[in-house]
């Protein structure tokens, strides 16, 4: 029974008909069909050609090419394809151990050689033959390293053109330590700053080099950004970095305007709490915000031997993450809101700190509502008088029974306590503060809830 009878529902054993989809020679429908389905990537998909190969304009990746750019780039595509299809015949003759086709890459390759410039730099696999024509190396240059007379005969350092890589994916590690390198020299993040530029198939993809590198430069990331600040491109651009260095928790709609500078940073955290809340023990109960009694979800949980604060003007306690992370909770005393306390200096500092000389360890008895809210506000005012800046700053908190999730973005355009006690019911049902810090005690996050169902 002929496999078809799978690729090809309907087909019957013998008969004529459309050839399968994964057939040597699949029809033009066929092809076009598939070429459709890769362009269903939402709202964050570039396309700058239809499956049909017509020219699709885009805001940001527009490009203005004449005559004679567009002539050289097919001759180019023309030339490494004659340069691809004889060295597959130099291999079925034996001439050549193997050879990597780079064939249906053609236009991607020159594409991408054509847009580097001389001081970048392009880490291959094995068939970017494209880009290395690209980079000024010849054809014949590429052929040793698969007859096996050598592993590559051209200078990486003076063409920007790194030797091909035979271990699958190991390529992204090299580029993702020379781009390290760069960054280190400072020679990114202006016009005449350096580039890396490495290339890998579908299936390096799922080879732990690939993802290490993913995650090393993801952690040493440093992005910077160039171009007319007061245009929309910009303004777009650094909106959907928030949003993408927010997790999409924050999508501000920033205007810079015509600020000569901007200044722009985002936060993102998520932590799972070292010892989560059942949620059997969630239940509603009160809260007593500025505009009345509210109905809230109330976390409850009994700590031993926990860390608790009792000081003359409010009670405290802290809740640690799995990662080393902590958040605190501050409850003013009746009578107080959180502004209170922070209008005092140096209360502010001690609860901003966390000092730890204030804390004891005792039961805790705690009682927390689950809350999640974001917003942005203009903090223009706040700027001393005189200063030529537009601050603005958006927020994003979420506290369930598994953790905490924090996000945030600042773009600026132009008396003694008494003996604590050493048990605690900390039932946060009126207005508190709360305080997020990193494992190595660094302040990510201050604010207060005024209404947990807001």
């Amino acid at each position: 029974m002929s496999p078809e009878r799978w690729t090809r529902p309907g087909a019957a054993e013998g008969t004529s008909g459309p050839p399968a989809a994964t057939a040597a020679k699949p029809t033009r429908e066929q092809v076009i069909a598939g070429l459709r389905a890769t362009s269903e990537g939402g709202a964050d998909l570039v396309q700058l050609l239809t499956p049909e190969g017509e020219r699709v304009q885009h805001p940001d990746f527009d490009i203005d090419l004449d005559d004679a750019q567009l002539r050289d780039l097919y001759r180019d595509m023309v030339l490494v394809r004659r340069a691809d299809r004889e060295g597959n015949a130099l291999q079925r003759q034996g001439q050549l151990g193997i050879w990597v086709p780079l064939l249906g890459q053609e236009a991607a390759q020159i594409g991408a050689g054509r847009a580097l410039r001389a001081q970048d730099m392009a880490f291959p696999s094995y068939r970017e033959h494209g880009v290395a024509w690209c980079r000024g190396i010849d054809p014949t240059d590429l052929l040793g390293i698969f007859r096996g007379t050598d592993h590559g005969s051209w200078d990486p350092g003076t063409t920007g053109f790194h030797l091909y890589t035979i271990v699958i994916g190991n390529q992204c590690l090299n580029a993702t330590g020379y781009a390290m390198g760069q960054r280190f020299d400072g020679k990114v993040g202006d016009q005449d700053g350096e580039a890396t530029m490495v290339f890998f198939g579908d299936g390096a993809t799922s080879q732990g080099d690939v993802h290490e590198a993913m995650v090393w430069s993801a952690v040493y990331d440093a992005p910077v950004t160039t171009g007319d600040l007061g245009g929309e491109k910009m303004a777009r651009q650094m909106s959907r970095w928030v949003a993408e260095n927010t997790h999409g928790k924050l999508k501000p709609a920033i205007e810079a305007g015509q600020a000569k500078s901007v200044e722009l940073n985002a936060l993102y955290f998520k932590g799972q709490w070292e010892k989560p809340f059942d949620k059997k023990d969630t239940r509603e109960q009160a809260f007593y915000g500025p505009g009345g009694p509210v109905q809230s979800d109330f976390m409850h949980r009994s700590f031993g031997g926990h860390a608790f604060v009792q000081a003359a003007d409010y009670t405290g306690t802290v809740l640690e993450m799995s990662s080393g992370a902590t958040m605190e909770f501050i409850l003013p005393r009746e009578g107080l809101t959180p502004a209170d306390l922070l209008a005092d200096e140096g209360q502010a500092a001690q609860i901003l700190t966390w000092d730890k000389a204030q804390w004891e360890r005792g039961r805790v008895r705690l009682a927390l509502p689950k809350f999640e809210y974001g917003g942005a506000m203009d903090l223009t005012g706040l700027m001393p008088p005189g200063a030529e800046l537009r601050v603005e700053q958006g927020t994003y908190i979420k506290v369930d029974e598994q953790g905490a999730e924090a996000a945030a973005y600042t773009a600026a355009a132009g008396g003694a306590a008494p003996e604590p006690p050493k048990e605690l019911d900390l039932v946060l049902d009126r207005p508190f503060l709360y305080t997020l810090h990193a494992p190595d005690g660094t302040l990510l996050f201050v604010g207060a809830v005024q209404d947990p169902t807001a």
